[in-house]
């Protein structure tokens, strides 16, 4: 099975508003759906999820908010660069 799931709502909603529904949606909506399945990592995953970063063993993946992507920095020169060893050694051409 594969879903997606997006929330939207309407520019009147307050900031405040927009982030209640978002909590709403991750706690209420997804979370019945966590408990039947292990969830998918393919693309940038909900930060507001728990355990949001749980399968990327070898750091593979690198998005802004997907497993994995903590260890990753885009720096001044362009350059995507990984964590190693608390140093961003290893950099690849963004």
């Amino acid at each position: 099975m594969h879903g997606i799931g997006a929330p939207s709502w309407t520019n009147s909603l307050s900031l405040s508003g927009a982030s209640g529904f978002g909590l709403e949606f991750t706690n209420e909506w997804l979370k019945p759906l966590g408990a039947i399945t292990e969830g998918a990592y393919a693309s940038e995953a909900g930060v507001l999820e728990p355990e949001w970063q749980k399968t990327d063993p070898t750091g593979l993946f690198y998005a802004h908010n997907a497993v994995g992507g903590q260890d990753w920095r885009i720096m001044a020169n362009w350059m995507v660069c990984q964590r190693k060893m608390d140093v961003f050694a290893v950099c690849r051409k963004k």
